[in-house]
């Protein structure tokens, strides 16, 4: 799996554009970290990425040194590239608009905080080309006097260059952490950060150990299982990502390691209109062979509709904002063609259980068709299955007995008052049994092809890591969110308070460099009141309060009945004057259709959510 495109012989492929440039000549330069202490970064052992872009793989001649090619474009203002400690609200707003105008992605502000902006010029350019990653390894870690580095603007690569430096020669853990709203090309910038790392790790500039190979189709296997199409992106990551990617003590990548949590499973079952469910069912569906076609009971060829869990349906007139354009889904060719990649990955990281694997998929894609009626004659308590084909044809892939599958599904065991009872389940409480039965089988196979992947990859003796985390995208739904939704925002709202205090804070943050470099205090920066809605959620900073977390904790672990109108009421009278919580109307009665629910006012907007489900 390759990121950057087939090199052209043509040096003149490129406009020359560096900052030295004479076009460029009299503006305000770049402020570049140095490699002779560990204060090129505001702590050695972190470093922040936020809201990266997406790269472009474009063609271009390949380059031998940094002075044989330019990086770049035609009159770029580095006074938007750069931002000094003293920097404005002004000056920061300018810079953004600069990099939207001009092809530069990225702009630094002081030397630890590389801001991406998502722009079609930067994205049609060639700054993510072979070339530009040879370039910036070059000159952000083999040149020994950092001569080249100063003539180059921010980008990724020099920080990954300076997290590789870090852990060479302090022997220091790195972290790099990818910030950013759903579609700001997160996912994408983790595979950037790996290629890189494999150039800086090889002296010979290839990936040409075992441990590199494997890491490279490491991607394929996540965007598979763990990536879906939303309304923002087509690809968005759906799960929080831990990727450590490990070195000997002489800087050569041993293996990698990914711990993957929060995965949204709730999609396999639902999901808002006009998304799709992970992208493996649709890879599944459209590449499997004529043979596991009759199999499995692919009887209608690649016709998504079929099945219940991977139809999708249209979001009503008006709903989606105009800024979210909505793209239509790859073609069958496409993911046929991803189906291949994603055997040959599977293959490569060791794998050796594919048919058994897609076999749980097929099982799962036949469950979501299983249909319930409710009994018509007394003598019958529960749902019937309306069409027990299907449930032959899942218990048949799980390797399980009809009866024992069909059992499952029709009852349902609870604890009341320490006796374990047997509930007897109508169609809607059965649909709910199947649907989590579902969400259950996807979120142990996904698991379970981590750790495989992991125990088949990882190296346990390894001497230091980089790790990149990469959380799942802040998102505001335009309808009411779940609680799975609720998690993902909190998350991020958490990472968000973190960045804010490795960015702003006396003690662990830049604030502490930049007093000590320019006696300069960053005191009049009101940062603490923007950590408001965290500690609503999550308690105080030091955790001696609960917060909105504790309270629906002992609400779902209340011995005494509760019900979402207990709840609604609870969270208004306990949160209802915190500036950072949005009190909903709460139901009048059963009867009322009103639905309860809460609101949050997160940093990056408000978002309403139900309490149905919490």
């Amino acid at each position: 799996m390759g990121l950057f495109g087939k090199p052209k012989k043509d040096k003149d492929a490129i406009d020359g554009l560096r900052v030295d440039d004479p076009r460029t000549r009299g503006m305000m330069g770049l402020s570049s970290p140095r490699y002779g202490s560990s204060r090129g970064m505001a702590n050695p052992s972190s470093s922040q990425l936020v809201e990266p872009i997406r790269p472009f793989a474009s063609a271009a001649p390949q380059a031998t040194t940094s002075e044989s090619i330019a990086i770049g474009a035609a009159h770029i203002n580095p006074m938007a590239t750069a931002l000094g400690p003293a920097a404005t609200v002004d000056q920061v707003t300018t810079a953004i608009q600069g990099c939207f105008q001009d092809i530069v992605p990225y702009f630094r502000i002081y030397t630890s905080i590389l801001v991406a902006c998502h722009s079609e010029p930067a994205m049609s350019s060639n700054l993510f080309s072979e070339s530009a990653s040879v370039i910036y390894s070059d000159a952000c870690y083999h040149d020994l006097d950092l001569t080249a580095r100063d003539t180059l603007h921010p980008h990724v690569f020099e920080l990954v260059a300076d997290a590789y430096t870090h852990l060479r020669r302090l022997r220091q853990d790195q972290v790099i952490i990818l910030s950013g709203v759903s579609g700001s090309g997160k996912s994408e910038t983790a595979k950037l950060i790996s290629d890189q790392l494999c150039v800086l790790a090889s002296n010979s500039g290839r990936h040409n150990t075992r441990a590199q190979y494997q890491m490279s189709y490491v991607g394929a296997i996540v965007e598979a299982f763990a990536s879906a199409q939303t309304l923002e992106c087509m690809g968005a990551t759906r799960a929080g990502l831990w990727h450590e990617i490990q070195f000997t003590d002489r800087g050569h990548i041993a293996g990698s390691k990914i711990v993957a949590f929060g995965l949204d499973r709730w999609r396999v079952t639902s999901r808002p209109a006009g998304e799709r469910t992970f992208n493996v069912f649709y890879y599944l569906l459209h590449g499997s062979t004529s043979d596991e076609r009759q199999e499995w009971q692919f009887r209608h060829g690649g016709d998504e509709s079929w099945f219940t869990y991977l139809k999708a349906d249209r979001p009503p007139k008006g709903q989606v904002p105009a800024y979210l354009h909505r793209v239509p889904p790859p073609s069958s060719a496409h993911y046929a063609y991803m189906m291949d990649q994603l055997r040959t990955a599977l293959k490569v990281c060791g794998i050796k259980q594919q048919h058994s694997l897609f076999q749980v998929l097929a099982a799962i894609m036949h469950l979501g068709n299983v249909e319930f009626a409710d009994a018509t004659d007394r003598s019958e308590e529960t749902a019937s299955v309306k069409n027990p084909e299907e449930v032959d044809l899942a218990a048949q892939y799980l390797g399980v007995p009809t009866a024992a599958l069909t059992a499952a599904l029709s009852y349902k065991t609870a604890l009341v008052n320490n006796d374990l009872c047997t509930v007897f389940l109508n169609s809607h409480g059965a649909g709910n049994q199947r649907d989590a039965l579902a969400r259950a089988l996807y979120h142990l196979v996904f698991y379970w092809l981590v750790e495989t992947i992991n125990q088949n990859i990882s190296d346990p003796e390894a001497c230091n890591h980089i790790a990149v985390l990469q959380m799942y995208g802040f998102s505001s739904q335009m309808t009411l969110g779940s609680f799975e939704q609720f998690a993902i925002n909190m998350a991020n709202e958490r990472l968000s308070g973190y960045i804010m205090r490795e960015v702003l804070g006396e003690e662990t943050g830049i604030a502490r460099q930049i007093h000590d470099d320019a006696a300069t205090s960053l005191n009049h920066v009101s940062w603490v009141s923007r950590l408001q809605t965290m500690h609503l959620l999550s308690g105080d900073y030091a955790g001696r309060r609960g917060g909105l977390v504790s309270a629906l904790e002992s609400h779902a672990t209340s011995e005494s009945p509760q019900d979402d109108i207990a709840l609604i009421n609870s969270l208004n009278r306990t949160f209802g004057q915190n500036t950072s919580f949005i009190p909903g109307p709460p139901p009048t009665g059963r009867r009322d259709k009103q639905v309860a629910q809460f609101g949050i006012r997160h940093y990056l907007g408000s978002v309403m959510y139900t309490v149905d489900g919490f």
